[in-house]
């Protein structure tokens, strides 16, 4: 008979630590030896590959181990030796599976996203999945994984198109959003937009905010600024800001039902 695996939720008295995937396995007495000890494969040129699915399985009971030894240490020394183990696996599992996030934004570019501002969207979604994937119930983590990233993207985008329909009428109140935006425009004609520039909102990436504000004054009349300054500021090229200016006004367009592209 297999033993099988289950989640495990964080006790309240450690509140501070991940959920992780319990096995019997943990009970055994060579089980220090088995998932404790240092990885025995070598650690890998994650940037320029790909980390094989066995190798990630392998990290992966590793990493619930400690994550369980971590809630059953009994002295504070112990509880950051698993601590410090457990995240070095977590992480060690997210970069070597980042081609994943890749070739997930990849097949959203079409989209009317850049990919660049997705990529970081994802790799919170990454490290999540990592935190819950079951190692012991012989799926693949690539297909897990991969699956999991779509279907977030997928919810992003549905949430945008909600924002759409929600935001019909906003498009006549709007000022035109192209190159001659540059005179300087009302601080009013704005209004209809602060609901895109708030923290909680998803359409704009925090650097794609800023850029809007600083290049048009959104803070203040005052403030507007030029390409160059705002490169500057965020030690980017004056092309870079140019792309996310475009990248953002499209958006916008997009959320309040135009598609119209900027020149």
């Amino acid at each position: 008979m297999v033993a099988t695996a289950s989640p495990r939720k964080r006790s309240r008295a450690n509140s501070d630590q991940p959920r992780y995937v319990y096995h019997p396995s943990f009970q055994d007495r060579d089980a220090e030896k088995r998932y404790g000890s240092t990885n025995p494969q070598p650690e890998m040129a994650t940037d320029a590959q790909h980390m094989p699915d066995d190798i990630t399985r392998d990290r992966a009971q590793r990493m619930h181990y400690a994550a369980y030894r971590w809630e059953s240490a009994e002295s504070t020394r112990e509880q950051q030796r698993w601590q410090r183990r457990y995240f070095s696996l977590r992480d060690d599992i997210v970069l070597g599976n980042r081609k994943l996030i890749f070739r997930a934004v990849h097949k959203w570019k079409s989209a009317g996203y850049q990919a660049d501002d997705l990529i970081g969207e994802c790799h919170v979604v990454l490290i999540r999945v990592v935190a819950t994937y079951n190692p012991w119930i012989g799926i693949r983590f690539s297909t897990f994984a991969f699956t999991c990233l779509m279907r977030a993207l997928s919810r992003l985008w549905d949430k945008i198109s909600i924002e759409q329909k929600r935001q019909p009428m906003l498009l006549e109140q709007m000022v035109d959003l192209d190159v001659s935006m540059r005179d300087e425009p009302p601080p009013s004609q704005w209004e209809p937009l602060e609901e895109f520039f708030r923290d909680d909102h998803v359409l704009l990436t925090e650097r794609e905010k800023l850029v809007l504000k600083r290049r048009y004054g959104l803070c203040s009349p005052l403030a507007k600024t030029t390409l160059e300054a705002v490169g500057r500021d965020l030690g980017l090229s004056k092309e870079r800001i140019r792309q996310l200016e475009k990248g953002a006004l499209d958006k916008l367009r997009l959320a309040l039902g135009t598609h119209t592209p900027l020149a």
